[in-house]
């Protein structure tokens, strides 16, 4: 319905599963849109295009291990 429209949000939650669609790969998500004028509906779907930042290689491959230190890590700790 709103094809031309952009709407700018925060994504919340991110699916583990991946698809593989004839157009590329296909994330779920779920996001946070404010809509003033109600004309968002509970129950669209949507196409979105998501705009992530930039972080150095080092810090992208250490993401792993940081992971571990804070969730497995932790909860060996007395």
């Amino acid at each position: 319905a709103f094809y031309e429209r952009v709407f700018e949000g925060e994504v919340t939650l991110i699916d583990r599963n991946v698809t593989i669609k004839p157009f590329g790969r296909v994330v779920k998500v779920i996001a946070q849109i404010e809509n003033p004028q109600g004309e968002l509906r509970t129950g669209m779907t949507g196409y979105a295009k998501i705009g992530a930042g930039t972080m150095p290689v080092w810090k992208a491959f250490s993401l792993a291990l940081i992971r571990f230190f804070n969730v497995q890590f932790w909860s060996w700790v007395p």
